[in-house]
């Protein structure tokens, strides 16, 4: 039981819901507040380059919860990046 919680497999799953997640609550707490101080462009271009490059890897490895975590992940970081800009 305890190395399947621990396998890569669930923890990639896992890795993405919680990307999606975090991504999800920052966009909504920016439109609900119409608050972007803190928030960093350039962090936020690293972050999105980042998630589209694992997105990739995902994608040609056929890793899905990577793939779907990361692209997913990336589509709100670049929602909260416009709306900083």
């Amino acid at each position: 039981m305890l190395r399947k919680i621990f396998s890569l497999e669930t923890r990639v799953w896992t890795a993405g819901v919680v990307n999606v997640l975090a991504w999800a609550l920052q966009l909504e707490t920016v439109i609900r507040t119409r608050n972007v101080s803190g928030l960093s462009v350039p962090m936020l271009i690293l972050g999105i380059y980042i998630q589209l490059t694992f997105a990739q890897l995902g994608w040609k490895q056929k890793e899905w919860g990577q793939f779907w975590g990361m692209a997913i992940g990336a589509i709100l970081t670049s929602a909260v990046l416009l709306l900083t800009l």
